[in-house]
């Protein structure tokens, strides 16, 4: 008995109705069509239908996030983080041992400009940074664009206060919120 395989390219398995194996007959029947998505069946094209550019240069990942705020896709069958296969398919590959640090200081972005591959200490160590010398509950937001972050954590929950150009004016909205009661936990 000749085995006849699924007349979908690429696929070898064993062909069971009209012409299809078992998976893409049933894709076919529930959904309509063979394949699962409308995405471009090239990569890299489905990747950068993923990205949003800012006026930052920050290119953001719209495609699903973690609990942690990192871009991920299906590649393969697999999970990738969509930053390092930005970094990986655009600059090259990111050595053992070492970790992407998102220069911008944005998870979601996906811009190689804005990633650097680090060692885990030298990426805590800039996170550490970014609250350095500033008043209580500001922040920088990035660093190319100056501007500052009002916000207080209260039972788990982060509650922004707003964006300001300088932290003295981050700080006094801070205060002027939580000195209210306004915020109090």
């Amino acid at each position: 008995m000749i085995e006849m395989k699924c007349s979908v390219q690429g696929c070898q398995k064993d062909r069971r109705a009209k012409s299809y194996c078992h998976t893409h007959y049933v894709r076919q029947w529930k959904y309509g069509r063979i394949t699962l998505s409308n995405a471009p069946e090239n990569v890299l094209d489905r990747f950068y239908s993923r990205i949003d550019r800012d006026s930052s240069g920050c290119w953001l990942w719209l495609g699903p996030k973690n609990t942690k705020g990192y871009g991920h896709f299906l590649l393969d069958g697999k999970m990738v983080m969509a930053h390092r296969y930005s970094y990986e398919s655009l600059v090259g590959v990111i050595p053992t041992g070492l970790q992407i640090d998102h220069l911008c200081f944005n998870k979601s972005c996906v811009n190689p400009k804005h990633l650097e591959p680090v060692t885990n200490r030298e990426n805590c160590s800039r996170a550490k940074a970014r609250f350095r010398n500033l008043p209580t509950g500001v922040y920088l937001s990035k660093p190319s664009s100056g501007r500052y972050v009002a916000a207080k954590q209260v039972n788990g929950h982060t509650y922004y206060i707003g964006t300001f150009g300088t932290p003295e004016d981050a700080s006094i909205a801070y205060q002027t919120l939580t000195m209210g009661g306004l915020l109090n936990g």
